[in-house]
């Protein structure tokens, strides 16, 4: 479906619409489990939160602006709930960074052999490029996609990823002696 259909479909929801809102919910929940499966490393949990994000949407879609396609628009508030489950939930299940799973950036920086080694780069890295990081190579958004759900210019974003994979090169690169 494409974005103008789920503009559309929002339009309604802003009328209370029930039937737009289930029609929206089904069309966007494949991946939106998937991205809050990535965040909370349970799909029950990751369900549960999804319908707390599609309860926002549900409350919020007057807020809709139109500045960004929808399912980026719910991508981002996905993001924030996500962030903020993470922050509720970090202490009792001792999680560790989910960046440790990023192992797409393997074939980017030759000499990696283990993810643990990979997540502990990783978290040396400022919080920016970190979120650049998983958001490129975790979930496969663009850099276009990843500057409207950061609110910040793609060329920043650009620069953030450039900065990150050249900080890894330098961590990982083999220490040889002169």
């Amino acid at each position: 479906m494409d974005d103008l259909e789920l503009i559309a479909l929002l339009e309604q929801v802003k009328l209370a619409d029930k039937q737009a809102f289930r029609k929206l919910y089904e069309l966007l929940y494949p991946q939106l489990l998937r991205f809050l499966a990535r965040n909370t490393n349970s799909v029950d949990d990751a369900e549960d939160l999804l319908n707390e994000v599609m309860f926002a949407v549900w409350r919020g879609a007057a807020n809709f602006r139109g500045e960004s396609r929808v399912r980026t628009w719910v991508t981002g508030i996905a993001k924030i709930m996500a962030k903020r489950w993470y922050i509720r939930h970090k202490s009792r299940h001792n999680q560790e960074n989910n960046l440790e799973d990023i192992t797409l950036l393997v074939d980017d920086v030759s000499g990696w052999q283990e993810s643990e080694s990979l997540a502990m780069c990783i978290s040396r890295l400022p919080a920016e490029q970190q979120e650049a990081l998983k958001l490129a190579y975790y979930y496969g958004y663009s850099c276009a996609e990843i500057a409207e759900l950061t609110q910040c210019p793609a060329g920043t974003v650009k620069t953030r990823l450039y900065h990150a994979r050249r900080k890894l090169r330098q961590l990982f690169q083999p220490h040889t002696l002169h």
